[in-house]
Parts: structure tokens; C-alpha cells; sequence
């Protein structure tokens, strides 16, 4: 059977009412169960204490409030199962405080499901609390006031590919906002125009293919959090195979530049070949 009743209550069952008799010898007779009484609790029943989401990233980062109504990681550890199998690929694209991923983590290795994942935020929370939030879990399973219990995590492979915001392109357009050659302004209140004037050298496409004469050291302006924006570095041999759709198979490497051999989504062969401009040779 499903469920069991202690002993005592099989020596009052009699008298407990539990058992169930019909008018006439043609009812079975049956047994009054509850669902708590269940060795394996249906699957429409999830007992879990709504505040173990909060309690998670209290006891990760040590402090409370770091992220407001957070799910709950256990509670979603009990209903991935129903949407993915092994080997599947479960994509969040509102990852908020990083729950789903933290989930994942702890189901794998809970099951050996071997679930993939793909996560998607636009916020800052990003930076600031889901890869924290990744990493710790990924070293440890159980933290406490923000300090780990073990070394028993079960590791992490991640790739981090960050797309360029409104924000930063605006800071890496170059622009010219003095009057125009008829001496009127670009618009009646050109603080809040969406339009800039550009110098006859930028009329061509935006960032023209003298910018990649080199596939190294390229870099990128990018709006950080209450701050000015900064140069980044932006690889480009990783970059352009992802805007091709390439699966990369093999990878050479030398003083002057880079070659890609791979095939893309139809099969075809390709080869890119990067050459660094201002190598001498």
C-alpha cells in the first residue's frame, strides 16, 4: 500500500471510525486515509515553508533583505522534474535573484539529471547577486550567516556573454551636437532629442572595418552602474562565431592572427580567418 498507519492506530481502528463499512455485503470495505499519512505525497501535494527563498540568500551572502520575494529554490526543485529529463536545456529569461539556476544546481546533483541551463537579466543584479549567488552554490551546498558548511558543491562551468545596452551605445557613438551648417539646432530642446549629428567620417556604417584590423585588444565603451562609462575589452574570435551560428571544431592560433574551422547551422563548412593588421609580416 501507499500509506501506513502507525501501530497504535491499527489497535483503535475499530473504534476510530476509520474503517468504512458498506449497507450490504456487496460494498467493500475501506479505510478513512489521510494525505499526510502518505509515505510519497501525491503530486498535487507540496508542503514547503514559503520563506526558505529568503532564508537561502540570508544564508548565502549573510545579510537579509538582499533580494525582495525571492522564490523558493525547493519548491522548484520539486516541479522542474514535471517540464525537463536528462540532458535537457531549461532556459530563465527573467532570472530576478537567480533562483531557477540555483535550483538546477542542487537538482543535478541531487538526481544525476544533468539538466542544462541558460539564464537571461538586464538588470544589475546580474553582476551583483546572481554570479555570486552561482559561484557560492557551485563550492558549497549548505551556507550559514554567509560562510560555507564544507567544500562540497559540485563545481561549475559557466560562459558570461554580455550584450550591449541602449545605454552603452549611446556612449560609444561618437557625436557632434554644435549647430548645423544652417545655423539652426538639431532640435527645439536637444537635451532630450533622440538625434545627433555625426561627423562626415562617421556617416559611413557605425564602427567601419578599420576598427577590426586587429582581432585583439578591440574595445568598447560600457555604462556601469552610477558611474561613467568605461572601456571594455570585447574578444572578438569568441564573438563572431556566435553571430554566425558556427559550432566551432577546431581552433589555430598564431603570432598573426587566428583561424576558425567549424561547420553552421545547415551543415556547411566554414573557415575564418582573423589577421592582425598591425602584426608586422
Amino acid at each position: 500500500m501507499g500509506y501506513r498507519f502507525p501501530e497504535e492506530t491499527y489497535k483503535k481502528l475499530p473504534a476510530s471510525g476509520r474503517i468504512i463499512f458498506g449497507n450490504d455485503e456487496t460494498k467493500l470495505i475501506e479505510l478513512k486515509v489521510y494525505a499526510h499519512e502518505y509515505e510519497a505525497k501525491l503530486p498535487s501535494v507540496i508542503e514547503i515553508d514559503g520563506r526558505s527563498g529568503a532564508n537561502d540568500l540570508t544564508n548565502l551572502f549573510g545579510e537579509a533583505q538582499k533580494f525582495k520575494n525571492p522564490k523558493t529554490s525547493a519548491l522548484l526543485q520539486e516541479l522542474l522534474p514535471y517540464a525537463a529529463g536528462k540532458g535537457d536545456l531549461v532556459a530563465d529569461f527573467f532570472l530576478g535573484s537567480g533562483t531557477t539556476l540555483h535550483a538546477l544546481m542542487r537538482l543535478n546533483r541531487k538526481t544525476g539529471l544533468d539538466i542544462k541551463w541558460l539564464g537571461v537579466e538586464a538588470s544589475y543584479n546580474f553582476d551583483e547577486l546572481v554570479v555570486p549567488r552561482v559561484k557560492k552554490a557551485a563550492f558549497a551546498v549548505d551556507w550559514l550567516k554567509g560562510q560555507p558548511i564544507g567544500t562540497d558543491g559540485p563545481g561549475l562551468f559557466m560562459r558570461i556573454q554580455t550584450l550591449e545596452q541602449y545605454d552603452d551605445t549611446l556612449q560609444n557613438l561618437a557625436q557632434d551636437t554644435a549647430v548645423g551648417d544652417s545655423g539652426d539646432l538639431l532640435a527645439d530642446y536637444p537635451a532630450f532629442a533622440l538625434c545627433y549629428r555625426l561627423d562626415s567620417a562617421l556617416r559611413k556604417p557605425y564602427l567601419g572595418l578599420e576598427h577590426f584590423s586587429s582581432p585583439f585588444g578591440y574595445q568598447l565603451k560600457r555604462a556601469d552602474k552610477g558611474g561613467a562609462a568605461q572601456p571594455c575589452e570585447v574578444d572578438l574570435v569568441e564573438s563572431l562565431p556566435y553571430l554566425l551560428g558556427m559550432d566551432v571544431t577546431r581552433l589555430y592560433r598564431e603570432a598573426q592572427g587566428v583561424v576558425l574551422l567549424g561547420r553552421n547551422r545547415r551543415s556547411q563548412s566554414l573557415a575564418v580567418f582573423f589577421r592582425d593588421g598591425a602584426a608586422p609580416g
